[in-house]
This record gives C-alpha cells, sequence and structure tokens, in this order.
C-alpha cells in the first residue's frame, strides 16, 4: 500500500540522517580528539526539516519517480536544509569549534547513503504484493504495452499495474498479463474495486 512505502522510505531517511549525524561525530572524535559536540547534537530537529522537505518535494510518493530525478531531488532538498543551517548559524554567531566541518561531512555522508539506503530498501521490498501505489494502464497500444512491460519489470518505480483500460476497440484480452477490463467509462469502478487513484 501507498502509506506502507512512505512509512518505510521515511524510516529509511531517518535512519540515515541519524546514523550520518552520529558518524560524523566519532569520526572528529578519532581524527581530533574533539569531543564537545553538544551544539552539533542540539541540530537535531533538523531531521524533521528535512522529513517536511522531502515530503513537499514528492520523495514519499509512489508516483513513478526514476532513480536519477529521486537522487537529484534527495540532494537539492538535502543541500537546501544543511546550507539555510549554515547561514541561521552564522546570523546567530558564536558556532561551536569544528561545527561547521561537522554539518558539512554530515551532509555529505547523508547525500551519499540516501540513495543507497532507498535502493536497498527496494531491492528487498520491490517484489512484495503491498509495495507501490496500485494503478491502471490506458489504452492497448505499444506505447501502453512498454509502459506496462517498464512497470512490472521495474517495481522499484512505485507503480503496480493491475489492469487495462482501452480507448478503442480490441479483441486483446490482456497486456503482458495484466486484463483489459474494459472501455474508459469502467475506470470509476475499476478504482472503486481495486482501490486505485493513479492512471497510466
Amino acid at each position: 500500500s501507498p502509506g506502507l512505502v512512505s512509512a518505510l522510505l521515511i524510516a529509511s531517511d531517518v535512519l540515515v540522517l541519524v546514523l550520518s549525524a552520529i558518524g560524523v561525530v566519532k569520526i572528529f572524535q578519532i581524527f581530533t580528539g574533539y569531543a564537545a559536540a553538544s551544539g552539533y547534537y542540539r541540530l537535531w530537529p533538523a531531521i524533521f526539516l528535512l522529513v517536511a522537505v522531502y515530503t513537499l518535494r514528492g520523495l514519499y510518493a509512489c508516483n513513478g519517480v526514476n532513480a536519477v530525478d529521486e537522487t537529484r531531488l534527495l540532494i537539492s532538498s538535502t543541500t537546501t536544509v544543511y546550507f539555510t543551517l549554515v547561514i541561521t548559524i552564522l546570523l546567530l554567531g558564536n558556532p561551536q569549534l569544528y561545527l561547521f566541518e561537522m554539518l558539512l561531512g554530515a551532509w555529505a555522508i547523508s547525500i551519499a547513503l540516501l540513495p543507497l539506503a532507498r535502493t536497498t530498501l527496494r531491492s528487498l521490498c520491490g517484489s512484495r504484493s503491498w509495495w507501490g501505489r496500485p494503478c491502471v494502464i490506458i489504452g492497448v497500444g505499444g506505447a501502453s504495452r512498454a509502459v506496462t512491460s517498464l512497470l512490472l519489470a521495474q517495481p522499484r518505480l512505485g507503480l503496480r499495474p493491475v489492469a487495462v483500460l482501452c480507448t478503442e476497440l480490441t479483441d486483446q484480452t490482456n497486456i503482458e498479463g495484466l486484463p483489459v477490463v474494459g472501455g474508459l467509462e469502467l475506470a470509476p469502478v475499476i478504482a472503486q474495486q481495486y482501490g486505485i487513484d493513479f492512471a497510466v
């Protein structure tokens, strides 16, 4: 279901952000011997800000975003939040020693691990019946067949086709194993039966 997929993506992102924040402190402690990170840890609410920005950018919606676009959105959103943190700290003045270096390190670790964690999650769960948003394919031509094949072959995109609606008369009964259930006039019935709110 879309809700469960979104929850798992949020959990994956939060885990990466927390581990990045803690990991960069441990790295600085090992290489500099600097152990006072209280000022850095006070920035933990930024994790909620990051999740809010990801949500606004559509990163938790099952809408077929490909890996390249998703990575681009993750990097730009994360960079925007970290840049905002740095500007805010500069305006407030008196930053803690190594604070900016820690933020830079956490940013670098985050943008490296966020896409990797999402890819791993999709590899583990993409074949599950509950993964993704159910959708209906409209049309029975070559383009519709290509889209159907793509979505079935790449469940990581988050769209799970369950039926096909035809826009013209056809004697085809299925496309790539999906039933051709009828014309567009059946759209409301199919939407209610399968809980579909998305069409391709």
